[in-house]
């Protein structure tokens, strides 16, 4: 059963920010590929978040240029992602989302 998957505003304005228009198509690509399939985390590349409130999971995506993180939730049918960022600024995002 495919899974959809919807990109919360924030995510959409994250992927809009980064200077290479293909590392966008790129993380779209991978994270729509993977996550329609099985949203379910099974490290490395799916991990679920710990210390969150409510279900929360990473998904690792690496372009030639950077490592990205995409997190997001899953909710019936649905994958929602919330963001997508570099991996540096990783722990600081899950602050913000907690």
């Amino acid at each position: 059963m495919p899974f959809q998957v919807e990109y919360y505003s924030r995510a959409e304005t994250d992927l809009e920010k980064l200077r290479d228009p293909q590392e966008a198509v790129r993380i779209i690509d991978e994270t729509a590929s993977v996550l329609s399939a099985n949203p379910f985390p099974k490290p490395p590349q799916k991990k679920r978040i710990q210390g969150v409130s409510y279900p929360l999971f990473r998904l690792r995506v690496d372009t030639a240029k950077d490592s990205y993180r995409v997190f997001y939730i899953f909710k019936q049918a649905t994958v929602t992602v919330l963001r997508v960022i570099k991996k540096k600024d990783a722990d600081r995002v899950i602050r913000t989302l907690r």
